[in-house]
């Protein structure tokens, strides 16, 4: 079972996501997404207890993040981001040292962070 919870705060959406992110629940997963999207200049992605994710899940964020970039919105990753869902976008090959080229204000979900020293 996927768990899903959209709210606003200060303006934002804020969309919370925990349960099974798999292709099971896909669906129900890119109409929240969007709804988020479209109903909001800037979406903050939270995750609660994730049970499993898969492909699907990354390649939703990806596309509503790119949605948000063609609409001059903001969607973004607030809070934890659990060791599962890390492991699991660069496992998939999803890490990148830049964003695509709809990401010109280098906002990339899957960029990693940089660290000196």
């Amino acid at each position: 079972m996927i768990d899903i919870k959209l709210s606003e705060s200060d303006g934002a959406g804020v969309i919370v996501l925990g349960g099974e992110l798999t292709i099971g629940h896909a669906q129900e997963l890119k109409t929240s997404l969007k709804e988020a999207v479209d109903g909001y200049n800037s979406v903050v992605v939270q995750f609660g207890d994730i049970a499993d994710i898969d492909l699907s899940c990354l390649q939703l964020l990806c596309s509503a993040h790119k949605s948000a970039m063609k609409q001059k919105k903001t969607f973004s990753f607030g809070g934890h981001v659990p060791d599962a869902f890390s492991r699991a976008f660069a496992d998939a090959g999803f890490i990148r040292d830049a964003g695509c080229r709809l990401d010109p204000g280098e906002t990339c979900l899957w960029v990693r962070e940089v660290t000196h020293g």
